[in-house]
């Protein structure tokens, strides 16, 4: 992916584009925060599934605290694209628990 396609988020769906400049623009922010700055009125459920989705996709990145999950931007805006296929395993449990794997399964 190109630095200029990651700037203009084009691989991104217009919702994800709004929540992740909510992200760059406000961090650190929780999902009922997001919410409440949309232009649109939207299912908080439907916040939680696009930040997770950003998370995916390296935009994000979250902290807990107490119950309540806390977003951060994993680069400042501009900064350099995520990576993809499996090449960042940072941020959730799973993929610390995949990373775990990896490193235990490719020991000899």
């Amino acid at each position: 992916m190109h630095q200029k396609a990651y700037e203009s988020l084009e691989d991104l769906g217009d919702l994800q584009r709004e929540v992740v400049q909510v992200v760059w623009a406000d961090a650190p922010v929780t999902a009922e925060t997001v919410r409440e700055k949309r232009s649109r009125p939207v299912k908080e459920s439907t916040v939680r599934t696009v930040l997770r989705r950003l998370e995916e996709k390296g935009y994000i990145t979250h902290t807990v605290d107490g119950r309540t999950y806390v977003y951060d931007a994993a680069e400042p805006r501009g900064g350099s694209p995520p990576r993809r296929c499996g090449a960042s395993l940072t941020g959730s449990a799973m993929d610390r628990s995949k990373r775990s794997w990896w490193e235990w399964s490719t020991q000899t």
